[in-house]
């Protein structure tokens, strides 16, 4: 008997609210959680859950940064990325000046999408965090073998065939795999992207026009936006 055991952990994001955030030299949008961890068997039966402790993090690099005293809290469902980073401010902080606007020139633009290309790299992604097309090539590369282990009629040619079959198998996983991973690039630098352009509402043509010098993934990632 096999027992396989899972752990996982997740940050549980419950509210949102404002403050400075001395990486990004902003104004910043803060998420307010906590990290949950479960332990389970066969990945359904929890036998451990841990909730660790409150999380305020900027949500652009993660750093754990203070709210402004005078700053408000509000439901995680209260406020999205599409109502814009100003709006939010404005919810929580409404006696606070208005923030100037981000992004509206060539340089900042650049430093983000630098930003995003590094933080999606191929070397930077998870190969983990995906099943469907590993199985998917562990699948095809199984198929090419069945046809000759179902016909073959020897004990020592059907041991042979079921073999090639497996490695077969797991040659296609592998590939699966590293194929995969250039999905999760493209789909990593889409969302990054997609959730930044509406947050700092990024003027769509300026940001097109400079995600031309930009890799594939990019410029892929830009033009869903705009």
């Amino acid at each position: 008997m096999f027992l396989t055991v899972h752990s996982k952990s997740w940050f549980d994001q419950t509210e949102w609210s404002v403050g400075y955030c001395p990486n990004c030299r902003r104004t910043e949008a803060i998420r307010i959680g906590h990290v949950i961890s479960t332990t389970a068997l066969y990945v359904v039966i929890r036998v451990r859950r841990k909730v660790g402790e409150q999380l305020d993090c900027c949500d652009n690099c993660g750093a754990e940064i203070d709210q402004y005293r005078d700053a408000l809290v509000l439901d995680v469902a209260d406020w999205s990325y599409r109502d814009g980073l100003p709006r939010l401010i404005e919810m929580c902080v409404p006696n606070r000046a208005p923030e100037p606007p981000i992004f509206t020139i060539k340089d900042e633009i650049q430093g983000f999408l630098a930003a995003v290309t590094r933080a999606t790299r191929y070397t930077r992604v998870d190969l983990n965090n995906q099943w469907f097309i590993p199985l998917l090539g562990a699948t095809l590369g199984a198929s090419t073998c069945v046809i000759p282990v179902l016909l073959n009629d020897t004990d020592e040619g059907f041991r042979a065939a079921v073999l090639t079959l497996v490695v077969n198998a797991v040659i296609g996983g592998l590939v699966g795999v590293l194929v995969g991973g250039f999905r999760l690039c493209e789909r990593n630098a889409r969302r990054a992207i997609e959730s930044a352009a509406l947050k700092y509402q990024i003027p769509r043509d300026l940001l097109a026009e400079v995600a031309a010098e930009f890799p594939g993934r990019i410029r892929r990632a830009v033009a869903r936006v705009v």
